[in-house]
């Protein structure tokens, strides 16, 4: 079945498929493509280290993998499989990182966000921090982060 703008019997060009080859270890999981402002794609995954979890992510410009880092690493994450961590560029430069940190307590469900921003493409990363002021023993998750004006938001 296709879908179109066009008639429903218009002829649809080809669909060109290429393998690209994947920049994380062995191991890693809860991949997220965000599309870069300028052009390109930023893929953002978790990996096993030996000290825990390490979010990392790479970009992919004209077909080729041109940069691959490292946002944070730590061994009090929350990691599962619903709730991803993501790197999110806001602009060329201004970019925005999110990942789960276990909360002291006795419910294994409370866990806080930590943001981290780098304003140079991902090179540098600020100190993480919570996105709220006030955090009380519960569940926050399910970050998205998003550009506004030019500043980020989250959600």
């Amino acid at each position: 079945m296709t879908f179109s703008r066009g008639s429903p019997q218009a002829a649809q060009p080809a669909a060109k498929i290429r393998n690209i080859a994947n920049p994380a270890a062995l191991g890693a999981q809860s991949p997220r493509f965000t599309l870069l402002p300028a052009g390109g794609i930023l893929m953002s995954w978790v990996e096993p280290v030996p000290d825990g979890h390490a979010l990392k992510y790479g970009v992919l410009r004209d077909g080729r993998g041109i940069h691959k880092g490292e946002v944070a690493r730590g061994n009090d994450w929350f990691v599962n499989w619903s709730d991803f961590p993501s790197v999110v560029p806001i602009d060329e430069s201004f970019w925005v990182a999110h990942w789960l940190i276990n909360k002291e307590g006795e419910n294994a469900y409370h866990y806080d966000i930590a943001i981290s921003v780098s304003r140079d493409a991902g090179i540098t990363w600020s100190a993480p921090r919570p996105p709220y002021r006030n955090a009380t023993a519960a569940q926050y998750g399910f970050a998205t982060i998003f550009p506004v004006h030019d500043s980020a938001g989250v959600i």
